[in-house]
């Protein structure tokens, strides 16, 4: 068993994927497509943008994520949703556990500049290729 994620409900990893521009120009083709505006959301500071079960995201997640969470907690699963938001300078996510779907859940950060975020009482900093697994109706969390 992974004793890190055990031990502290999440765990740092390095994930590099490889294809992050690829979900970036997705993304925004899914922003340009809908018409889709920053808006607020109650968990963030500033309107953000936030695409739900984005096919790319989707695949990827059942795909390739999916697989790396299982081997780094020792944990068999299974994919529930994707969820993709961009934050703009400034923003803060206010601390917060996830819904019941999220048990384990995974935030990669695929673009921009390093970013602490908030896992309980511990702060991680994440850059470029960076991912945290963590128990997201367990640890609460916010960047």
């Amino acid at each position: 068993m992974n004793n890190e994620f055990e031990e502290w409900g999440y765990k740092l990893i390095d994930l590099n994927l490889g294809f992050e521009d690829l979900i970036i120009k997705t993304f925004e083709e899914c922003i340009r497509i809908n018409k889709t505006q920053p808006r607020f959301d109650t968990d963030v500071s500033l309107p953000s943008m936030s695409i739900y079960m984005e096919s790319l995201a989707s695949i990827i997640q059942r795909d390739y994520t999916t697989p790396i969470v299982e081997k780094e907690t020792d944990l068999k699963l299974i994919p529930t949703y994707s969820y993709i938001r961009k934050y703009f300078q400034g923003s803060i996510l206010n601390s917060h556990t996830d819904r019941d779907a999220c048990e384990i859940s995974l935030t990669y950060c695929i673009s921009g500049p390093e970013w602490e975020i908030n896992m309980g009482d511990n702060t991680v900093i994440t850059k470029i290729g960076n991912a945290v697994i963590y128990k997201g109706c367990e640890i609460s969390h916010g960047r």
